[in-house]
């Protein structure tokens, strides 16, 4: 009867270990590697770089309206704009409280020349010359190159006439435009209305005119 009992407790404790192996993990099996399951990330996006510019494009400082300027020594006399070759046009005429402003342009029919400094402009009419225009303002001493084909101007301003004391009011026609440097002159049909005795018209300086 003990021996009995003893057998039965071999298979009980026997049983119990055999319950116990099957519930312990497994040692010997290999774990995944973390590393290998992690998503691999895709190349960053490089900055968008811009497209080169044309040789055309980065070149700066070159001018795309009109003609380029002549060179011109305006130290020489000789290379002076002549006046008979510019063609004189009155460009407008205006009024405002008794003056009147006539805008004259020249445009050069002749080489590259060089203009500054004021006209000589002297009115007359059937023989009569009435007294020359006189500066307005001061002589800024500014030089301008004229290409052929290009423009210079002046604008006239004539004070109105009647009533002014020692003044006798007389029509002109004819207005004569020389260089202050003497050499030609260039005449236009112009109507004023100027004193004969006194000057009455003054004149502005060489500008360029588009």
């Amino acid at each position: 009867m003990i021996n009995t009992r003893r057998i039965l407790a071999a298979i009980a404790l026997s049983a119990l270990a055999l319950g116990a192996s099957a519930c312990s993990p497994k040692t010997g099996q290999e774990q995944p590697d973390p590393a290998a399951s992690a998503t691999t990330p895709g190349p960053s996006a490089s900055p968008t770089q811009a497209p080169p510019q044309s040789d055309a494009a980065a070149q700066s400082g070159a001018s795309s309206e009109g003609p380029q300027t002549p060179e011109v020594n305006v130290t020489d006399d000789e290379a002076r704009c002549d006046l008979a070759n510019l063609q004189p046009a009155v460009a407008s005429r205006q009024e405002a409280g008794g003056t009147t402003y006539v805008e004259l342009s020249f445009t050069n029919e002749g080489p590259a020349c060089w203009i500054g400094g004021f006209p000589s402009v002297v009115f007359s009419s059937a023989g009569t010359t009435a007294p020359s225009a006189v500066r307005d303002g001061e002589d800024p001493g500014n030089v301008y190159t004229i290409a052929e084909g290009g423009r210079v101007g002046v604008t006239l301003t004539a004070e109105a006439v009647d009533g002014v004391e020692g003044c006798t009011p007389t029509d002109v026609d004819l207005v004569d435009v020389s260089s202050e440097g003497g050499g030609a002159s260039t005449s236009l049909q112009l109507s004023l209305r100027v004193c004969q005795e006194i000057p009455s018209v003054a004149v502005s300086p060489f500008e360029p005119r588009p």
